[in-house]
C-alpha cells in the first residue's frame, strides 16, 4: 500500500464568457471622446441582455477609482472634464442579477483632443438598427452599413465593432465616408446554422480618422426556423382537402383545379409537378390522358405584416373524364 502523501489539489478553470447565461459584452467596450472642460461626457456600456431588454446587469469598478472615470452600477461611464488627451485603462466587472455570473471586461477609454463633429449612420442603418431583424438557417443574410461626416470636414469614418457570431463576417469598407455622397460603406453578412437558432447581437461605432466616435448603435438578428412551402388546392371557391382521400369525377364533365404553393419567406424556390404515388411503380402515369396542366404562374407580394415578403406559384389543372380514362 501507498502510506505516502494522499491528498490532492483540484481546481477548476471556467470560461465564464463560454457560459450561456454569462454576462456577454456585445459592444466592443472602447469608449471615444473629445476633451472637454465644459461638461462631463457620459456613455453607457451595453451587454446582450440589455439588447434583448432583459434584466439589467449590474457594473462595477475594479481597484482603485480613477480620478478622471467613474463607473455606475447601471454601466454608465462618465468622463470628467479634468480628463486629458489620451488612452485611459480600466478594468470593470459585469455580473447577471438572475444568475450571479461576474464577467471580468476591460474598458479602453479613448480621449482626443480632435474638435471635429461626430460621424453618423446613414437613414437607412439606424432604421435598421431599430428594428428586430430575421434570419433562416441555411440562407444567406446580408446588411448595408453606411456612415459619414458631416460636410466642410475631411475625416474618413471607419468602424470598430463588437463581438460577432460564428460564421458572421464583414466586408472591406467601401468609400471614405467623408461626405454623405461618399459613404463608408461594410457589408455584414451570415448563413446561420441551425444550432444557430435564437437572438443574434452585435454592437458597432463609427469611427472617424481623428478618433471621433457616433453614437453606439446594435442590430439584433432573430434567427428562426424556415418553415416549409404551404400548397393549396382550389375548385372555384371550394377548397380540396389534400388528405389522401379519393374525390369522385363524372364522366362528361369539365374539372377545373387551381393548385397553388406558397412561401411565407420567398426564400424557397417553388415547383409544383405532377408526381406517382409509388416512385418504384412502373408504368406509372403522372396525368390521365387529355388532363392539361398550366405553365406555373409566379410572383410575390407582402404579408400581412406589410413587412416580409410572400412567394407564390399556381398552376391550373383541367380535366374531362371520359369513358376511357
Amino acid at each position: 500500500s501507498n502510506e505516502g502523501d494522499r491528498s490532492f489539489h483540484l481546481a477548476l478553470d471556467v470560461d465564464m464568457l463560454a457560459v450561456p447565461r454569462s454576462q456577454r459584452v456585445v459592444t466592443l467596450p472602447v469608449i471615444f471622446t473629445r476633451v472637454s472642460t465644459i461638461a462631463p461626457s457620459t456613455f453607457r456600456l451595453l451587454t446582450s441582455d440589455d439588447a434583448l431588454a432583459a434584466a439589467a446587469p449590474m457594473w462595477t469598478m475594479s481597484g482603485a477609482p480613477h480620478p478622471d472615470v467613474t463607473l455606475s452600477e447601471l454601466g454608465v461611464v462618465t468622463v470628467r472634464t479634468t480628463a486629458t488627451a489620451g488612452l485611459i485603462n480600466l478594468v470593470a466587472h459585469v455580473q447577471d442579477k438572475t444568475f450571479g455570473l461576474r464577467v471580468p471586461v476591460d474598458v479602453i477609454v479613448n480621449v482626443t483632443a480632435a474638435d471635429v463633429p461626430r460621424p453618423q449612420f446613414s437613414g437607412p442603418t439606424v432604421t435598421a438598427f431599430s428594428q428586430p431583424l430575421h434570419a433562416r438557417p441555411g440562407f444567406p443574410f446580408a446588411l448595408e452599413i453606411a456612415g459619414f461626416q458631416p460636410e466642410g470636414t475631411t475625416s474618413h469614418v471607419g468602424y470598430t465593432v463588437g463581438r460577432m457570431p460564428p460564421g458572421m463576417l464583414l466586408s472591406t469598407v467601401r468609400g471614405q465616408g467623408t461626405t454623405p455622397a461618399d459613404m463608408a460603406a461594410m457589408t455584414l453578412t451570415w448563413t446561420p446554422c441551425p444550432a444557430q437558432l435564437g437572438v443574434a447581437v452585435v454592437c458597432m461605432d463609427a469611427v472617424n480618422s481623428e478618433g471621433v466616435a457616433a453614437t453606439q448603435q446594435c442590430v439584433s438578428v432573430h434567427v428562426v426556423e424556415d418553415l416549409p412551402p404551404s400548397i393549396a388546392v382550389m375548385a372555384g371557391d371550394v377548397t380540396i382537402p389534400h388528405n389522401g382521400e379519393t374525390e369522385e369525377w363524372y364522366i362528361g364533365r369539365h374539372y377545373t383545379l387551381e393548385i397553388s404553393s406558397t412561401d411565407s419567406n420567398a426564400l424557397d424556390h417553388l415547383e409544383i409537378a405532377a408526381v406517382c404515388d409509388d416512385a418504384t411503380a412502373t408504368g406509372c402515369t403522372l396525368l390521365p390522358p387529355t388532363a392539361m396542366l398550366s405553365d406555373a404562374e409566379r410572383g410575390t407580394a407582402l404579408a400581412a405584416d406589410g413587412v416580409a415578403t410572400v412567394a407564390t406559384a399556381t398552376r391550373t389543372l383541367s380535366f374531362a373524364p371520359k369513358h376511357n380514362h
